[in-house]
């Protein structure tokens, strides 16, 4: 009997094949991420391990390369930003749905998610960080100056989280007054399978990323 394929240790090699190939990486990487992020639960865990999983396989391919590895590495954290930025987005999508709906139920959930949200950038770049450091050697050096210049510049998921919580945070109060006693069930449900509702739409997210690649080839 085959043992059961471990998806990160399979994430880490489809990164390190992308990087071997070379062309497009940022767009792979993006895509990659992207996909492995939409078939798992959306949670703060499972970000981690896709992201340290992409970083690791990406150190792996680079370590190959007889090629200066700052583009590689460049390229690899800019197209890991925008998957995560989608993930910003899924969850946009996700709490406009629940206030929509009318649900003022818990408020605490709402600023709970708020500030996972608001997270998001520092937990995507430590996962980052700490698969780095564990590439050791070389890489862990050319990883370095990569990262700080991201931390400086800020990164696509920051901004869209930080502008996204502030905007949410404001209306939120309006929205839930005015919906009050609306489809109280069903945002009742869906505040409950939340998680579940973000994956569903980051999947649609990441097909929808497919066919525009479609129409461009």
């Amino acid at each position: 009997m085959n043992p059961a394929i471990d998806p990160n240790e399979m994430l880490e090699k489809l990164a390190a094949k992308a990087v071997e190939h070379g062309d497009s990486l940022r767009q792979t990487v993006r895509d990659l991420t992207l996909k492995a992020l939409s078939t798992r639960e959306a949670t703060v865990e499972q970000l981690n391990k896709v992201v340290q999983s992409v970083t690791t396989g990406v150190s792996q391919g680079a370590a190959g390369l007889k090629v200066d590895s700052a583009k590689v590495l460049q390229d690899a954290l800019a197209g890991m930003d925008e998957a995560v930025m989608k993930v910003v987005e899924a969850n946009q999508i996700a709490l406009k749905q629940l206030t929509d709906q009318g649900s003022d139920f818990e408020q605490s959930q709402f600023k709970k998610r708020l500030d996972e949200i608001k997270a998001l950038e520092s937990q995507f770049m430590a996962s980052v960080q700490k698969a780095a450091e564990s590439a050791g050697g070389p890489l862990k050096a050319a990883w370095a100056p990569v990262l700080a210049q991201m931390k400086q510049a800020g990164s696509q998921t920051g901004a869209e989280a930080q502008k996204f919580a502030e905007t949410f945070a404001k209306n939120l109060q309006d929205q839930m007054h005015a919906t009050r006693e609306t489809a109280f069930k069903a945002a009742h449900t869906l505040t409950r399978n939340y998680a579940t509702v973000v994956s569903g739409i980051l999947m649609g997210l990441s097909e929808a990323y497919k066919e525009k690649g479609s129409k461009k080839g």
